[in-house]
């Protein structure tokens, strides 16, 4: 059983289920840069090492799940930056399930990257 699976049951059996918060927010909090265009997805491309210390911190507040930061970037949004930068398709994702995997919880949903 997958992921998206075990948190529907969890829900169906009136469970609370935990997830992550606003990611631009706290991006803005720690300083990085937001763009008009791609807003904070722009920060994983530049700053992927604070992208996975936010997701961590969401954790650690007993976040469940994490969202990739991935909001934003939409192919007319980040293509151009995509294409001039190789190799970074479904890097927001490992950034989540990194996080997750460091704090041994957590789940990133869908099955990106």
């Amino acid at each position: 059983m997958g992921v998206a699976e075990v948190i529907r049951g969890r829900l169906a059996d009136g469970e609370l289920v935990i997830i992550d918060g606003g990611m631009g927010s706290q991006l803005q909090a720690e300083g990085v840069p937001m763009d008009e265009v791609a807003w904070s997805a722009r920060a994983n491309l530049e700053q992927p090492d604070v992208v996975q210390r936010v997701h961590e911190a969401y954790i650690r507040a007993s976040a469940e799940v994490i969202i990739a930061n991935t909001f934003a970037a939409s192919r007319a949004g980040a293509g151009a930056r995509r294409a001039r930068r190789p190799g970074r398709r479904g890097q927001p994702q490992r950034h989540a399930r990194g996080a997750a995997g460091a704090r041994g919880r957590g789940h990133p949903p869908g099955g990106g990257g």
